[in-house]
């Protein structure tokens, strides 16, 4: 297990079966601001600055286990990193790293390269993989949004009943709010490769298809 200290950029590692500390903190930048599990059993991201003086941050890719760096993504200078959950794509090939502004960064997981500085109409929550794509929702509004990692734009939306935080499961194949409705993501019959979006209905208990709508509006 890895954890962040409250101050200062120390990354703490305990046995998971004995809770007891591997080694001595690990010191990566000034601060470390969050940390989401990676791909690999012990690896995970930390979202750490790295010098406050020149505003220069980074995700680190970090073995847990091995106590070291194994890939580094740096923040294109002017942008502060989030407390915020980052994610990996499911084809395990782009990252997105949220930001404390309107942005979320795309990058290339084996090349560390910016793929995307997609512009959002707020901040991002915390992200998560869910099918082809990633969701996130939006600071101080009451809506969640789907980004095609590949293309590195919205290609879709969810109305929330409030603005908040929302969680994928495992799989990401499905999603609730922090109100316990939850969501599926499935794919529309008629037109492949479109995101399809199902929501439990509390009136009647069951999941059912969110209508689709033309560009006029109506229902199709």
């Amino acid at each position: 297990m890895a954890t962040e200290g409250s101050g200062g950029g120390h990354v703490f590692t305990w046995n998971a079966a004995t809770l007891a500390p591997t080694g001595e903190p690990t010191v990566l930048g000034q601060r470390a601001e969050a940390i989401s599990p990676g791909p690999d059993p012990s690896g995970v991201y930390i979202s750490v600055a790295i010098d406050y003086t020149i505003g220069s941050q980074a995700l680190v890719y970090w073995d847990a286990r091995d106590r070291r760096t194994l890939a580094t993504y740096p923040l294109p200078t002017g942008v502060t990193g989030s407390t915020r959950r980052v994610a990996l794509s499911t084809d395990r090939r782009v990252i997105a790293v949220p930001t404390q502004g309107p942005l979320l960064l795309l990058y290339d997981r084996t090349t560390a390269a910016l793929r995307t500085s997609l512009a959002l109409p707020a901040a991002p929550g915390d992200v998560w993989p869910i099918g082809s794509l990633f969701m996130t929702t939006l600071a101080d509004r009451p809506t969640a949004v789907f980004v095609d990692p590949v293309a590195g734009r919205i290609v879709g939306s969810l109305p929330l009943p409030f603005a908040g935080n929302i969680v994928a499961n495992p799989t990401g194949t499905r999603a609730a709010d922090r109100r316990g409705r939850s969501c599926r993501a499935g794919q529309h019959p008629g037109r492949a490769g479109a995101p399809q979006l199902h929501r439990r209905h509390r009136n009647r208990g069951r999941c059912g298809v969110l209508p689709q709508r033309n560009a006029a509006g109506h229902r199709r």
